[in-house]
């Protein structure tokens, strides 16, 4: 190969090159007796994938936690009880004394984190409300 062509395939390398880091489809180039078009398949970027779930968006999950420590009694809900704010859930005992457990929230109890007779310390999470 003559110089002139190592130099123009040289200068086609780093054509190439450039199109490659600018992500171009299609690069042209003319000067004087020289000119090259360099085209070249550049992948499209993809859309994010469309999901169609029939299933209801997550809700944040809200607790009822406990104001004691001591022992959780005297639970009046289970699993899919609709509540209010100001329901009685259950008792905490603590120093011979049984302390009322509101719910402080409204909703549907999708779970119920301690059982009857658990020890609970304060701010402890009971039950998970949707």
């Amino acid at each position: 190969m003559s110089k002139k062509g190592e130099h123009l395939l040289a200068k086609a390398k780093e054509v190439t090159a450039v199109i490659s880091q600018k992500g171009l489809a299609k690069f042209g180039y003319s000067n004087g007796d020289f000119s090259i078009e360099v085209a070249a398949d550049v992948p499209k970027k993809k859309a994010p994938p469309v999901t169609t779930s029939s299933a209801a968006p997550e809700l944040p999950k809200k607790y009822i936690k406990s104001g004691f420590v001591g022992i959780f009694t005297d639970v009046k809900i289970k699993e899919g009880d609709k509540i209010s704010a100001d329901d009685i859930i259950g008792n905490v005992y603590s120093m011979n004394i049984n302390h009322p457990i509101k719910a402080n929230c409204e909703g549907i109890i999708k779970e119920l984190l301690v059982a009857e007779k658990d020890a609970v310390d304060y701010g402890a999470k009971l039950a998970i409300v949707e």
